[in-house]
């Protein structure tokens, strides 16, 4: 037996290799784009029979679900058998259009290659080997004089195999979608525009609709900007832009949330009279914003920005948002120099501020949908100020100096310098000693009283003077050199 393999477009067979039971449309190569339609799963015969004609002639003329039923026809009974017949033509003449044994198998193999699966079923028995099938079903327009729905379609995928067009109850068995087919144009030399949608993924913008020919045919083959000119019906919505060389539909970012519709049009590069509309739909969503605190350090005196960008760390839609599509606003701050830029998203901190913390609370709003708002809290803490206490043990006899006081120090993390930080004795020294405070070394300049003294000092930061931190010396002068 010799099995017809139809034609598949490649660009849609890329597409059902997205999912595992994401139906592919096939060109039958006699002027039908078929496709057994998974997404319709959820739907009744009721639901689709209110959005499709049952004549197979007539296209759907409204969407239901996540698939686009428009354009789409839904196939008779006799219209899917015919299909099957291009892979085992033993079936049309048929009288209860089933065909099986092992010529069957290999039509089968090669015709769930095209459909996506909707189930599997396997068994075995104690008795005999194990039989392994794949099953394709959909719900057909053909009904029989009681109701019942015939269309139910099952193509086994092991040694031996069938193709038949079995009845479906009413009830819609799970797992079951429909047989719907759309005209190409093959028989009649006519184009056919198909209508599109996309959703923006992203607030920054992007392109939703990769091209909005990808769906489209021109007498019987896939249109392209090669066969076909492209143009733009009207007015494009603002922020949603048609690429009349690639077909592409793009956002920009910032887009108001909403739905929009762009009209478009396809003409035959060979005879331009020839055309056909399509509608390519786009829905920019409302993103999730969420606003995170930000804590910075910083000189307050001398001021500075402790945070670059309150932004930074911020998720809108999942990526992180700048001022194109999102809006500032200071919602408090404990000192009127600590205050938020609104054009860059930084936190600034004028010279001559009182010392702190500080707090400023801002919210920050999508442009698209300025309901959709965050706030978060910037904490402002004056740079990090350790002395950390100090023991040492010099000669009562004899002149000597100890190890810098800054030497166990901190500032920021780091050992200050004279440069940063400046030192002080808080109080007084012992008699015969003397403080460096460039150095931070004590020193003894001959004999001293011997015994234990104890010495307070002082760091302040140069920058920010009010800033310091304390921290004592035990100064042993034993009469021994340490």
């Amino acid at each position: 037996m010799q099995i017809s393999q139809g034609i598949v477009r490649p660009a849609l067979l890329a597409l059902g290799s997205m999912a595992a039971f994401q139906a592919l449309a096939v060109d039958d190569g006699k002027g039908r784009d078929w496709r057994q339609v998974t997404e319709t799963t959820g739907l009744t015969r009721a639901q689709i029979t209110a959005a499709c004609p049952t004549d197979g002639v007539t296209a759907c003329q409204a969407n239901s679900g996540a698939f686009e039923l428009e354009g789409w026809v839904w196939a008779t009974a006799p219209q899917v058998v015919d299909l099957f017949g291009l892979y085992a033509p033993a079936i049309l003449t048929a009288p209860d259009t089933t065909v099986g044994g092992f010529e069957a198998a290999a039509a089968s193999q090669l015709f769930a290659s095209r459909f996506a699966l909707t189930t599997n079923i396997s068994g075995c028995t104690t008795y005999q080997g194990c039989f392994s099938f794949r099953q394709i079903a959909g719900h057909t327009a053909s009904v029989t004089e009681t109701g019942t729905a015939i269309g139910g379609t099952v193509v086994p995928d092991s040694f031996s195999g069938s193709f038949s067009v079995a009845p479906v109850p009413t009830g819609e068995v799970g797992g079951r979608g429909h047989w719907l087919w759309r005209p190409t144009g093959l028989l009649d030399g006519t184009i056919h525009a198909y209508n599109d949608k996309g959703r923006l993924a992203s607030p920054l913008g992007g392109t939703v609709i990769a091209s909005v020919l990808n769906n489209d045919y021109a007498a019987g083959e896939a249109a392209t900007a090669t066969n076909v000119a492209l143009d733009l019906v009207g007015t494009a919505p603002v922020g949603v832009q048609l690429d009349q060389v690639d077909g592409s539909v793009d956002v920009a970012a910032g887009t108001a949330m909403g739905s929009y519709a762009l009209q478009y049009r396809i003409c035959l590069r060979t005879n331009l009279a020839v055309c056909d509309d399509a509608v390519a739909r786009v829905t920019v969503p409302s993103f999730a914003l969420t606003a995170v605190a930000d804590t910075g350090r910083v000189a307050f005196a001398a001021g500075g920005t402790p945070v670059a960008s309150v932004l930074a760390n911020d998720l809108l839609g999942g990526v992180r948002p700048t001022v194109d599509v999102v809006t500032l606003a200071v919602v408090s701050s404990t000192h009127p120099g600590v205050t938020l830029d609104l054009r860059d998203g930084s936190v600034d901190v004028a010279p001559g501020t009182s010392n702190g913390p500080h707090v400023l609370v801002y919210q920050v709003c999508e442009r698209a949908n300025p309901a959709n708002c965050g706030q978060a809290a910037v904490t402002l803490n004056p740079n990090q100020i350790d002395a950390v206490d100090d023991s040492y043990r010099m000669s009562s006899k004899a002149a000597g100096s100890s190890p810098s006081v800054f030497s166990n120090d901190w500032f920021n993390g780091l050992r200050p310098t004279s440069t940063v930080v400046s030192a002080s004795i808080v109080g007084s020294l012992p008699a015969g000693v003397s403080f460096n405070s460039a150095s931070g070394v004590l020193s003894t300049k001959g004999k001293v009283s011997s015994g234990t003294y104890y010495v307070q000092y002082q760091i302040c930061e140069r920058a920010s003077p009010a800033n310091c931190d304390q921290a004592r010396v035990t100064l042993d002068l034993s009469g021994k050199g340490s």
